[in-house]
């Protein structure tokens, strides 16, 4: 109502007036890009029935703010917020947009094998992927600085990788291929083994021809390959032996672009199950003071230097090894042909055929087959393979001159240890349990001996239950005052077959891991009651996760390894939940 008043006369009129309060109803539809979509970045689009653009956009977008679209650059998945707000009235919806990150630095892998047997060659390729990202000129060289275990692996050759050495149309046709051994990849007096330099350029700007390339395609491709000789030392069997990129000095484990202005450098350094060792772009846990010895190019390599191009990190390196078999897990001896039957006609046809063509014999396909095949061959049973003596001996138990040697096969057997009593499932004629901790165990089985001994320095009981009598064995419940983890559990039946054994707790449990303190590996161990999803995570005093170990297990002890390469010392806890059951404990890092 408006009056109206002038020396006593007034006057009045009604109005309504109204304040639109409606909302826009907003609507954000959020965007995916992947490397092979385009050449652009991820965006969101706002759908406003008002047709307003007072927005607040929460991040902010590198362009379009103000508008109903927006882009944003950075790689990564995160949640956009956008606000609409007119004289006090506010809507808002969210997105989430997807900006997936483009390989672009090349990726350069020492290959894992697996299943190598002891006294054969193993071939183990060099790698490279993601190549084209490098320049547009693509590599025109590399200088590479590999060390080795070399009381396991013996180098004999290394071969340069058909994709970049062979002629056109199936190669690129690079000239220039040389490698040597010695410290550091040089060979100044001795050549001492364990090391070795393997150099490569496209052209050497002379010659009678020049490459056709630069980068093989299709790609990941081999730039060469590692021929080893791998050791007949029995105590390597089940061994895992390392193969790894080494620094000396600035220009090892670098890459030159074709023109050679560029040099590239590590930029990250794995190992083979994709555990970061050296990340030279996290100052925070992977500081230059802490950098690990002979571990990447130390940050002085790329100071710049003026009127000089400066070297780019722009290498992932991948540490890769040799899995030497175990013999256990291959076939038994004397059955070359792999068809069940050992020591038969067939067999020795095989075997001889081996001595005059060679390896290609072992062709039978499946998963233990030619490696099944060659550990096979042992007939004798003197932990050589591919042998005479072996050809000579499975003639003689073919015509009925020698008995064979059998494979034992294991028993599979359940033990159980609830109460700190332990119990086998089975009757066996020996058993070795190592139990972590101080005990003093009680023998449930009077027939049988028993010895033990604790070790204060890696805090471990050792006990072996045996006996010297005829007939002896045990079975059911036959130790007892083991309240600590049974580290490891060993036995044998009365006539010296092996026994693989299941152990079944009674309760969740996560176990101290050992070594402790340790450099660099420790084993963490747990408990499973019943058949879980487990989660193992590793941090640091920070609070910061820096490796996780995820799965399903079985009821048993579950083991695990944790490698603290390119983590600095000191103290780090991890937490164990499986199921209903959580639980952390912590460890030491001393280097």
């Amino acid at each position: 109502m408006v009056t109206f008043a002038d020396n006593g006369c007034k006057d009045s009129c009604n109005a309504v007036i109204t304040e639109d309060t409606e909302l826009p109803d907003l609507t954000c539809e959020g965007d995916t890009l992947t490397c092979d979509s385009a050449e652009a970045s991820a965006t969101v689009t706002v759908n406003n029935p008002r047709g307003n653009e007072l927005y607040e956009w929460s991040p902010a977008p590198v362009s379009g703010q103000g508008t109903n679209h927006a882009r944003y650059d950075a790689a990564g998945t995160y949640k956009v917020v956008v606000t609409f707000a007119d004289n006090g009235c506010k809507d808002s919806c969210e997105a989430v947009i997807t900006q997936e990150p483009c390989a672009r630095c090349p990726i350069v892998k020492i290959e894992k094998t697996h299943g190598t047997i002891q006294g054969q060659h193993e071939l183990v390729d060099v790698t490279i992927d993601s190549l084209h990202d490098l320049t547009e000129g693509g590599m025109g060289g590399y200088d590479l600085l590999i060390a080795y275990d070399a009381s396991a692996l013996v180098l004999q050759a290394v071969i340069p990788g058909p994709p970049f050495y062979d002629p056109a149309p199936d190669g690129c046709g690079w000239e220039y291929f040389i490698y040597r051994q010695g410290p550091c990849g040089s060979c100044a007096g001795g050549c001492p083994s364990g090391m070795v330099r393997v150099f490569g350029l496209a052209e050497t700007n002379n010659g009678p021809n020049h490459p056709d390339c630069f980068e093989p395609d299709p790609q990941p491709a081999t730039i060469f390959t590692l021929d080893f000789l791998v050791t007949n030392d029995r105590t390597f069997e089940c061994q895992y032996v390392p193969i790894y990129f080494f620094w000396c000095d600035c220009a090892d484990n670098t890459i030159s672009d074709s023109t050679g202005n560029w040099l590239y450098m590590d930029e990250i350094i794995y190992d083979f199950e994709g555990g970061i060792i050296w990340d030279e772009n996290d100052d925070v846990n992977y500081p230059e003071h802490a950098r690990i010895p002979w571990v990447g190019a130390p940050d002085y390599c790329i100071d710049s230097v003026p009127g000089k191009p400066i070297p780019v990190r722009c290498i992932d390196f991948w540490n890769g090894g040799v899995d030497i078999i175990c013999a256990d897990s291959i076939d038994d001896r004397g059955d070359i042909n792999l068809n069940g039957t050992a020591n038969e006609i067939a067999d020795a046809v095989l075997f001889s055929n081996y001595f005059v063509r060679g390896l290609i014999v072992f062709n039978i396909p499946g998963p233990n087959a030619p490696h099944g095949q060659i550990a096979a061959s042992d007939v004798n049973a003197d932990g050589i393979t591919l042998s005479v003596a072996d050809l000579v001996y499975l003639i003689r138990i073919i015509i009925g001159d020698a008995a064979p040697y059998f494979k034992q096969a294991p028993l599979v057997i359940t033990t159980d240890l609830n109460g700190g009593v332990l119990s086998v499932g089975a009757s066996l004629g020996a058993a070795w349990v190592i139990v972590q901790g101080e005990h003093e165990p009680e023998l449930l089985a009077p027939q049988m001996e028993m010895k033990y001994y604790y070790d204060a320095e890696s805090d471990l009981t050792r006990i072996l239950v045996y006996s010297m009598q005829k007939g002896h064995t045990f079975d059911g419940a036959f130790l007892a005052g083991l309240e600590g983890k049974v580290v490891t559990f060993e036995a044998a039946t009365y006539e010296g077959a092996p026994v693989t054994a299941r152990l079944v707790p009674d309760q969740f449990a996560l176990y101290q891991s050992y070594p402790n303190p340790f450099n660099p590996i420790t084993t963490i161990s747990f408990a499973l009651a019943e058949a879980s999803d487990y989660k193992l995570t590793v941090y640091n005093t920070l609070g910061r996760e820096v490796r996780s170990f995820t799965g399903h297990g079985q009821p048993g002890i579950v083991e695990i390894q944790w490698n603290a390469d390119g983590h600095a010392s000191g103290i780090y806890f991890y937490r164990l939940t499986a199921g209903d059951f959580t639980d952390t404990k912590k460890m030491v890092l001393l280097k």
